[in-house]
């Protein structure tokens, strides 16, 4: 994979992919650990942060004022997050033990996409509670991380916190919070906004001047939800901005958060963040539902999102590993510029089959180079359009999203119904990727 630059994250000039501060392509292959400055300790907190960097993660989600239970517990380290359950009056002593962690990140290649707040103190909601946040104390927090963290390379901010925008007043204080930010910052990072289960900042804050890239949220309450959809009406918003799922489905978490649906497995995973990227998100963000809160006997289990194992166990479930190998794809296919045109898999409309397609080229000509299409479901029934391909001979590849590996699948004409010579008799979804020769 390749080695991002040292410094912060940019959007290009056409609007919908990042670039690292070379100027390089950059994929998001994020991971969510909301309570990572708040649950570990040092050491655990490079044992994680090593891990993940090695099975390919680039992007590390975590939260300042921590999920749900930041007023009523200290952090791991014995420190409260703020005196006086006041957001205006962060705890020096605290954010250093923050400032550690970021540059543990740093020294293994993770940027952190760092949250200054969980949204339930400024919209309690299902947390319950007062809400903490004023406005004014909003600008006050932000100056804060804005001059303590803004210096950073390996930062990108995430405004937000698992909330909508409620009222002018609540946005009131998110402008306020990014503003301050920006007052203090030394170098200009990416701001992206966090918000609620199957909805987009974009229906928010996506004219907002300091938003660069809007985040959707999947989240937990159902089975193929059509992520895919919701990315396409957002890059179809003007101004354009990238977007990306910063919160598919957790694998192990309870569908809709009971036990009793069943758990989100590798391949609802797999479906989430395929379906995200192969419908133009600039990258996505994986999740477990033990890492995002460090479930352990040392904590309660938040909400209704109990684990089936902790969170040491399940930092080797397979779709973490399984985020690195799309990155290893997308990267391949860097300097083509891909971008998403429907889907050339002539399949049935089950929301389970839906597939979606990457191509490089000029939408509706025939004249790609290469196109990838994710089959989240394959069968020997169906049929390819290749009629966009801009060559007679078209070389056909199977790659794995399980294991990472390509297997070859034929040479085709070019044509509107082709039906392949084979499929692959294990797995099931595919990537199809489609060359000229």
């Amino acid at each position: 994979m390749r080695q991002s630059q040292p410094g912060p994250i940019r959007v290009t000039d056409q609007q919908y992919r990042l670039l690292d501060a070379n100027g390089d392509y950059f994929f998001w292959c994020g991971d969510t650990a909301w309570n990572l400055f708040a649950s570990l300790d040092l050491d655990e907190a490079r044992r994680f942060l090593t891990l993940r960097a090695q099975q390919g993660f680039n992007v590390i989600q975590a939260v300042g004022y921590f999920e749900h239970d930041c007023r009523k517990r200290p952090a791991h380290m014995g420190q409260w997050a703020m005196h006086d359950q006041d957001p205006a009056k962060p705890n020096d002593a605290y954010f250093d033990h923050v400032e550690k962690v970021m540059n543990i990140a740093d020294s293994v290649g993770l940027h952190i996409a760092f949250v200054p707040t969980w949204g339930h103190l400024v919209s309690p909601m299902w947390a319950g509670g007062d809400p903490l946040f004023t406005a004014e104390k909003a600008r006050i927090y932000g100056e804060y991380v804005g001059k303590r963290f803004g210096g950073r390379k390996n930062l990108i901010w995430v405004n937000g916190g698992d909330r909508p925008v409620n009222s002018v007043a609540e946005l009131e204080i998110w402008r306020n919070l990014a503003q301050g930010i920006r007052s203090t910052e030394s170098i200009r990072h990416l701001m992206t906004f966090h918000t609620c289960g199957f909805r987009c900042s974009s229906e928010f804050v996506h004219d907002e001047p300091w938003l660069d890239m809007n985040m959707q949220q999947s989240g937990h309450g159902r089975l193929l939800d059509r992520v895919d959809q919701r990315i396409a009406n957002t890059l179809s918003l003007t101004p354009a901005k990238p977007v990306l799922d910063g919160e598919i489905c957790y694998e192990d978490h309870p569908v809709s958060f009971r036990a009793a649906n069943g758990r989100f497995g590798a391949w609802d995973v797999r479906v989430a963040a395929y379906r995200c990227v192969f419908s133009g998100g600039c990258g996505v963000t994986y999740g477990a539902s033990a890492i995002w809160q460090f479930f352990s006997d040392r904590y309660p289990v938040i909400m209704g999102s109990v684990p089936s194992m902790d969170w040491k166990q399940s930092m080797y479930l397979p779709g973490a590993a399984q985020m690195g190998y799309l990155r290893q794809l997308m990267e391949r296919f860097a300097d083509k510029s891909l971008h998403p045109c429907g889907s050339i898999y002539n399949q049935s409309d089950y929301d389970g089959e839906a597939a979606c397609t990457l191509r490089d080229g000029t939408i509706g000509e025939p004249n790609a180079l290469c196109m990838l299409a994710y089959l989240p479901v394959v069968s020997h029934l169906y049929q390819f359009d290749l009629s966009q391909m801009g060559r007679d001979e078209i070389c056909a590849t199977f790659f794995d999203p399980r294991t990472g590996k390509t297997e070859p699948a034929g040479v085709y004409q070019r044509g509107k119904q082709v039906q392949l010579k084979a499929m692959p008799h294990h797995g099931r979804d595919w990537v199809l990727i489609f060359e000229v020769l």
